[in-house]
């Protein structure tokens, strides 16, 4: 279970069905769909708790399951080395980290920021 300790809600992972990624893996298209249902909600829910737009969520889904869907055809479920939530994981990361690099960088004026008095006069030195 995944926690979100600043609005103190938990997102619970599925549970991991070897027998559907070896489908899957096989090129099942039942299996593939069963696998969207699973994991569709946990990729959107991450993305919002990094701050993702709802578009950008949505992109979110289809780039996670195109990645995993080009890596299914070499990827080998071996929980000895890792627990599948854990490659899993990494994938959704990866492609939220490569979401917020396309935002256009956000410049905040002086006047917005807080009202700290070192961080004002750092900012005016680097504006």
């Amino acid at each position: 279970m995944l926690t979100n300790s600043k609005r103190g809600s938990s997102l619970k992972y599925p549970e991991t069905s070897q027998t559907l990624l070896e489908k899957m893996t096989g090129g099942g298209e039942v299996s593939w769909e069963e696998f969207i249902a699973r994991y569709s909600e946990i990729i959107i829910s991450l993305g919002r708790l990094k701050g993702l737009t709802d578009t950008e969520c949505n992109d979110l889904l289809q780039e996670v399951m195109f990645r995993f869907f080009q890596n299914s055809k070499t990827f080998v479920f071996d929980p000895g080395i890792a627990r599948f939530r854990t490659y899993f994981g990494r994938i959704i990361h990866g492609k939220i980290i490569d979401i917020l690099r396309k935002r256009p960088p956000v410049s905040q004026p002086v006047e917005t920021l807080p009202e700290d008095p070192q961080m004002r006069m750092t900012a005016r030195m680097i504006s």
